[in-house]
């Protein structure tokens, strides 16, 4: 089956494996090497900053996983404008961006912004505990 899938998605796989073991520069070459893989579809791409983004995180590059968000965030938005029948099943990979950007955002010192887009992430799912919480450590502060 993994023989069969596009070299992005493959990338996309390990790194997620990577990540989830705490291999975060591992999955950080792996999602690397998803983007530099033969053009991938809008959705594998903007998936791929994605997940580079929280491993930038993890690693404390905040600058770096601010730029992965804002691409994948623009890549959503055009994956939405070409097919916007896709648009709930690509809304969490859109929050997720946003949520993370926010976590950049903290990182970075850019306070009051991080915290009007936690408030965005939180209205659009109230449920999501992980936004709600970053949102009240830094109503906290």
């Amino acid at each position: 089956m993994l023989a069969e899938m596009p070299q992005a998605e493959k990338c996309k796989r390990r790194g997620n494996n990577a990540f989830n073991s705490k291999e975060y520069e591992l999955a950080e070459s792996l999602y690397s090497a998803g983007l530099a893989a033969p053009p991938a579809p809008h959705p594998t791409t903007a998936a791929l900053r994605c997940n580079r983004a929280a491993v930038r995180l993890a690693l404390d590059d905040a600058k770096g996983a601010f730029d992965d968000c804002e691409a994948a965030l623009a890549l959503g938005a055009v994956a939405f404008h070409e097919n916007p029948e896709m648009a709930n099943e690509r809304t969490p990979l859109l929050l997720k961006a946003r949520f993370r950007r926010a976590c950049a955002l903290r990182m970075l010192g850019c306070i009051s912004d991080a915290a009007r887009e936690l408030r965005d992430v939180v209205s659009l799912d109230p449920t999501n505990a992980a936004a709600s919480a970053e949102l009240a450590a830094i109503d906290a502060a």
